[in-house]
């Protein structure tokens, strides 16, 4: 985890450098999330979703007149409690807990229009 945290501040250091002619924006967000995974279940088992955290950071810088490229490290923990019942001699065996943690930087390119009040965005993760 301290590992994933220096990684993210070192990026944020290196994209925060202003560009030349613009005033770029930058803010974080947080917040917690109710993930779930599926599929087919094994016999008496059903699956329950788990809570984890979601953090990160935007930064968007204006390449245009109505162009931006917002650049959006985010950090988000995931998962799912299998839980069923089976016995053996020290009693009823629960759950399964899968906890998977993401590192993602998607890279948008956001397009503004109508005095821009309205804009789109897509790019890749």
């Amino acid at each position: 985890m301290k590992r994933y945290l220096e990684l993210f501040f070192f990026l944020l250091f290196l994209l925060s450098a202003p560009i030349s002619f613009s005033q770029p924006y930058a803010g974080v967000f947080g917040g917690i999330n109710n993930s779930k995974l599926s599929g087919n279940a094994p016999q008496k088992a059903s699956y329950k979703g788990l809570i984890g955290i979601e953090a990160g950071a935007h930064l968007d810088l204006k390449i245009g007149k109505s162009v931006w490229i917002s650049i959006q490290p985010s950090y988000s923990q995931q998962g799912t409690r299998i839980s069923y019942k089976v016995w053996n001699k020290y009693g009823a065996v629960d759950s399964i807990r899968i906890r998977l943690n993401y590192f993602s930087v998607p890279v948008l390119l956001k397009v503004s229009f109508i005095n821009q009040r309205f804009y789109a965005i897509g790019g890749i993760e």
